[in-house]
């Protein structure tokens, strides 16, 4: 599977009003598209996806503070930061309204731009991600020190290590050309472990807060791997009853990497998604 040899994206930088600039890529043509990466990612997340996404809108993806090109964060933030820093990319761009895709960690921000700014949003896509507060299971502890250790391997190593521990388990043999693939995809050479920690940190914090999800109203999707092993899949179940009317995608023999394990399953549940809107 080779589709990412064909993804033409453009690269700009825009400057926040603290000053901070953020790496900002875009994807596409039409109606917008926000997309936000999950933890330790940057747009790259999404290189396999994007192809199978031809025509369907214009994605704007943001590598938040630290992540990839972005300049790196200097302390701790919450991840309404992220949020309010991702709302004025989409305002210096002239997008008044527009679809959100969250992965992950990028699934919190978006949710967090919901609630600062709910108007905006066409609809609202949830991908292998989980909802803040105790009515939903807890997600495997990070802990600083073991962010370091790993961050410390060699980017490769690191990159196999995460691949093997966030797919399904069988994609290694039975597909050996995606493994290797998504593990290309994965491997960071620049990821410094700090700028991780503070993405964890704010992770940490939303996960403790609250959200009344009975609020949500726009259009949502909801796409969760059967096998997740890090978001329990359950978690998906939880967020679908608490967001009304939003529907549920679950993917078969995908992991937590679903958008680089199952990319033309996951386009095609968005575009039947936007095309009932």
């Amino acid at each position: 599977m080779q589709v990412a040899e064909t993804l033409t994206t453009m690269t700009e930088f825009i400057t926040l009003p603290s000053g901070r600039v953020l790496e900002v890529e875009h994807f596409g043509s039409g109606t917008p598209i926000l997309v936000l990466p999950g933890l330790g990612c940057t747009t790259a997340l999404f290189s396999l996806i994007l192809p199978e996404l031809y025509h369907t809108g214009h994605y704007v993806m943001v590598n938040p503070r630290g992540m990839g090109a972005s300049d790196r964060a200097e302390e701790d933030y919450e991840v309404a930061d992220l949020a309010i820093d991702a709302l004025f990319v989409m305002s210096k761009l002239g997008f008044d309204s527009f679809h959100v895709i969250g992965v992950s960690f990028g699934g919190f921000i978006a949710q967090e731009l919901y609630e600062l700014t709910p108007h905006r949003f066409l609809s609202l896509t949830l991908i292998c991600s989980t909802g803040a507060g105790p009515e939903f299971l807890p997600l495997p502890e990070l802990k600083d020190e073991d962010l370091e250790r790993f961050y410390e391997l060699d980017p490769r190593v690191r990159a196999e290590l995460s691949v093997n521990s966030t797919v399904h388990p069988s994609l290694q043999t039975e597909n050996p050309g995606l493994f290797q693939e998504i593990v290309s995809h994965r491997t960071h050479p620049s990821m410094e472990a700090g700028q991780v920690i503070y993405q964890n940190h704010g992770a940490k914090a939303f996960l403790k807060g609250s959200i009344n999800y009975q609020n949500f109203r726009c259009p949502t999707l909801i796409i969760s791997g059967t096998t997740d092993r890090f978001v329990p899949v359950e978690n998906a179940l939880r967020l679908q009853r608490q967001i009304p009317g939003a529907k549920l995608l679950l993917i078969d023999n995908a992991d937590h990497l679903v958008v680089l394990e199952k990319p033309v399953e996951v386009a095609l549940g968005l575009r039947q998604f936007w095309e009932a809107l």
